[in-house]
């Protein structure tokens, strides 16, 4: 972040933009599936940071409308980012590409649950879980996360395609979510 602080005036808005995303973001990302479901404190740090690369990136001030600066530099919120990489495991894992033999059948389709033809065969199963711990593990917050996706985006046959549908999905939601405080 350092580095982003100190060469605003030298460089364009495209090139910040690559250097935030080729060195920072890949040390937001990594390992977000696991870390994926911090407490709410940890995630509003990180946002934080998000925020202030994109200000410098943008040359804005603090009033300026976070989803206006992500909308401009085409971002998700990290909470949409984690959530993005997450459906893109889920997708890998219930149709097997470049998924590890461990996985294949991880998670389940309710419509291999059960014996009878169901009304969306898309949908996943839900572990039983008791505990709020057991609510934030992979395989009931993924699977999840997958039944609240649109019908027409789980149905989706390439990768390519799921990614760019599910991005321009959570991109909407992040708009949708939005409240600005800048305005306040």
């Amino acid at each position: 972040m350092k580095l982003l602080n100190r060469i605003p005036s030298f460089l364009s808005r495209d090139i910040l933009l690559r250097i935030y995303k080729q060195t920072v973001l890949p040390l937001l990302d990594y390992g977000c599936v696991i870390w994926g479901e911090c407490s709410k404190e940890n995630a509003q740090c990180l946002e934080r940071l998000q925020n202030r690369a994109m200000r410098i990136i943008l040359h804005a001030d603090r009033k300026t409308c976070t989803q206006k600066m992500r909308a401009k530099l085409f971002l998700l919120s990290l909470y949409s980012r984690r959530l993005f990489s997450k459906l893109q495991y889920v997708y890998k894992i219930i149709y097997k590409i470049n998924c590890p033999k461990q996985l294949i059948g991880y998670l389940v389709k309710r419509s291999q649950r059960h014996c009878r033809s169901l009304r969306d065969p898309t949908l996943l199963d839900l572990p039983l879980v008791k505990t709020k711990c057991g609510q934030t593990s992979f395989k009931f917050s993924a699977a999840s996360a997958w039944n609240k996706l649109p019908r027409e985006i789980r149905e989706l046959r390439t990768l390519a395609q799921f990614k760019v549908r599910t991005f321009t999905y959570l991109m909407n939601m992040d708009r949708a979510n939005h409240i600005c405080k800048s305005n306040a």
